[in-house]
């Protein structure tokens, strides 16, 4: 839990416009503590506490002023610390706190925010306290309680953080500041900038004469009491190893919304491999889907209430009369047919291992075979040693090496709890400078697995396209240039989602005026949604565009043809038509929905052309057709060329897209086409077998392949031949008999 305390200015000078007319230092103000506010306020389980100490107000409010009159004057302690609520939100507005004639000195401000940070110590467990300082320096000094200022926050362990507009700067840039690493990475008010790095002073603005920081907001020279207080408050930041921020660096970072960053729960349970060796280890999730914020239904009003839904069940009937759920029934409906499916069979039906929580590692294989594009689930866990456990590290260490050097990874299947359903998934060895771990990615079964067949692409490429493809990579690449250390443009761990911060914005709008219309959307928030200006990248796309012509193509849903393009299509093709013309039996043929028996090679074909059936699919029916008519092939001999005609077509098609399909299908089927001597003869003369290398771009079979295919097929013929043969002969001696 931490303790903030905002110490915000409001004397005379933070009420002047700036020289071009915009803002007052005081809107700029309240603006960032606005966001600090709510940025605390959507926080998953914040128990933070905020309080607000105002400089340069009306009235004298903290206990140091009522026990000593002449000291700490003008400087109130507008809210104690407590949790971050809407009133604190309303209270950090325009309308509740704006410019006064009072003059207050800062540095009381800190003394007062201090005491108070103290005070509320003594009964809360704070792990971190901080000092938020938002001034312009524009009122009364005095330092003479800088050393005892500096000692408090160093004994209380207090961050000072100041925000405001540019420090003034000598030429040896002595007054710019960078915050340390004292701060979290995962603190909710550290400043970053867009490659991911800490913000400090930054490149502070030129004024007027182009000297840096010497001017103030309104465009008028510092005065030298300002002066002083900026090196006063350079001084209390090195001090304690702050930091100083200008609007312009504090705004944009803290117009986001930041979940805390909480510590995963460990996952412990043992890592088995065959039945002698087990290694204790700990899960932590490394990556896991965020879902949005659940909705609360409450009743539309002047004080919202809210709701509870209740589900009742009634007959269907003409008096519709109720029904209790405990006499209700689960039921599939089959055609007209409710089967009833009791709680009971459900419970009967889910699949309950047996297995204790573990890891269980049932093998291992190449990385190159568990791909990206097998990655399933939406996290991924990071597993490691059991913590003080010796031996289990030595262990775990030798297996992600092990499997490291060799280029493999574990295939394994995984029990969250005891008896649970078992995941499949795989352990990828990751090795760091600072950690050693496998991650676990959940594999899928063959239920979930899609195989969609695609045309194949172009087996040569022109040179100058793929010259013209890589200055494209080139010119949009993601690394950031001129940086100290490589670092990548929207770097996932740093890339916040626009919809989270979307809905955190709506929700702050509707709450301060639920009356109002929503407003649109930042311009931070739109400029983050828009692509990089840097990596446009107009030439190698012009380039890319010059070397591959683009045609639009539509889909059937998407043609638009009217009655007029389509006679005036026909009847442009009419003189060059040299087929059959149309006649009445073409004019009543139904609808070509499945391949069937009578005409299974044009069936395939007109399938075959339209864009709503999978290719798939498609092999599949024209399979079992030809199934059909080879069994059907012994007593009706002119299935033959109908047979043979529809297993070259599918052959054909197969050939340009997917060969492996075919030589998979015709291999199982070689039995029966030998078991039909004619249909084999037939398979054999037309090379109706694997489809091999030569004849295709797509992966296919090597020509021994397709020699032991159709040698086997032959001697299985032979046989089959031989046995008809003994079969007619027996026959024939039957009727001799009689």
């Amino acid at each position: 839990m931490e303790a903030l305390v905002i110490v915000l200015d409001v004397g005379p000078s933070t009420g002047t416009l700036c020289a071009d007319g915009g803002a007052t230092f005081i809107d700029t103000a309240l603006l960032c503590c606005d966001r600090i506010a709510q940025r605390k306020l959507f926080e998953d389980k914040n128990k933070d506490h905020m309080a607000v100490v105002v400089v340069g107000s009306e009235e004298s409010d903290n206990r140091l002023a009522d026990a000593d009159a002449d000291q700490y004057q003008h400087v109130s302690l507008a809210r104690r610390l407590a949790p971050v609520d809407w009133p604190l939100v309303r209270m950090l507005s325009p309308d509740r706190l704006h410019a006064t004639e009072a003059q207050g000195d800062w540095l009381d401000g800190l003394v007062v925010a201090l005491d108070h940070l103290v005070e509320m110590s003594r009964t809360h467990k704070y792990q971190q306290r901080r000092i938020v300082l938002l001034t312009d320096f524009g009122g009364p000094l005095c330092t003479d309680q800088l050393d005892a200022i500096k000692a408090g926050l160093r004994k209380y362990d207090v961050d000072l953080m100041a925000i405001g507009t540019e420090l003034a700067t000598d030429g040896s840039d002595e007054m710019q500041l960078k915050p340390t690493g004292k701060t979290e990475p995962a603190d909710d008010l550290q400043m970053k900038t867009e490659d991911g790095s800490a913000l400090g002073g930054g490149e502070p603005r030129p004024g007027p004469s182009g000297a840096r920081g010497l001017y103030r907001h309104d465009g008028k020279a510092k005065t030298r009491q300002q002066l002083e207080g900026e090196s006063a408050v350079v001084q209390l930041i090195r001090a304690v190893d702050g930091g100083f921020f200008t609007f312009e660096q504090a705004l944009p970072q803290l117009l986001f919304f930041h979940k805390r960053k909480s510590r995963a729960a460990p996952w412990n349970a043992p890592l088995q491999i065959g039945e002698s060796l087990s290694i204790n280890i700990t899960g932590y999730s490394q990556i896991k889907k965020v879902t949005m914020p659940s909705w609360r239904k409450l009743a539309a009003g002047p004080q919202p209430a809210p709701v509870k839904r209740r589900t009742t069940y009634e007959r269907q009937d003409e008096q519709r009369s109720a029904v209790p759920f405990e006499e209700t029934e689960r039921a599939y409906r089959y055609g007209t047919t409710l089967v009833p499916f009791s709680r009971l069979d459900q419970q009967e039906l889910e699949y309950r291992s047996g297995a204790p929580r573990s890891i269980q590692v049932l093998g291992f294989t190449s990385a190159s075979n568990v791909g990206p594009h097998l990655y399933q689930d939406t996290q991924t866990v990071q597993v490691v040693a059991r913590r003080g456990d010796a031996g289990a590290e030595a262990a775990l260490s030798a297996l992600i090496h092990a499997l490291q050097e060799t280029d493999m990874v574990a295939v394994a299947r995984r029990t969250y709890n005891n008896g649970g359903t078992p995941r499949l998934g795989a352990l990828r060895p990751n090795i760091r400078h600072d950690l050693e771990c496998l991650v676990w990615v959940q594999l899928p079964f063959a239920e979930d697995m899609r195989n969609p067949l695609f045309p194949p692409l172009p087996t040569a490429v022109p040179q100058e396209t793929l010259s013209a493809v890589d200055q494209l990579i080139d010119a949009m690449d993601l690394t950031a240039p001129a940086a100290e250390e490589a670092s990548e443009r929207l770097e996932p761990g740093a890339l916040l989602s626009p919809q989270f911060q979307r809905l955190y914005q709506v929700l702050a709008a509707r709450a301060l005026h639920p009356g109002e219309p929503l407003p649109p959307p930042d311009a931070d928030l739109l400029r983050q949604l828009s692509p990089d200006p840097a990596l446009a990248a107009p030439d190698a796309l012009r380039a890319v565009a010059a070397a591959c012509p683009l045609t639009e193509l539509l889909l059937p849903h998407q043609r638009r043809e009217t009655g007029r393009d389509v006679f005036q299509a026909a009847a442009a093709a009419a003189p060059d038509q040299a087929g059959p013309a149309a006649t009445v039996t073409d004019l009543i043929k139904p609808e070509v929905t499945e391949v069937g028996t009578v005409n299974p090679a044009e069936d395939f074909d007109v399938l075959l052309r339209r864009d709503d059936v999978r290719f798939d699919e498609l092999c599949s029916q024209m399979q079992r057709v030809i199934s059909r008519l080879v069994r059907e092939s012994l007593t009706r001999p002119a299935l033959l060329e109908k047979t043979v005609a529809a297993i070259g077509r599918l052959r054909t098609a197969c050939r340009g897209v997917s060969p492996a399909a075919y030589n998979a299908w015709v291999a199982e089927a070689r039995g029966q086409l030998s078991e039909r001597p004619a249909v084999w003869q037939r398979v054999v003369a037309d090379r109706l077998g694997p489809i091999v290398a030569s004849e295709s771009a797509h992966p296919a079979a090597e020509e021994a392949e397709a020699t032991r295919f159709y040698d086997g097929g032959a001697a299985a013929a032979a046989a089959a031949e031989a046995v008809q043969a003994a079969e007619q002969e027996a026959a024939e001696d039957l009727l001799d008999d009689l």
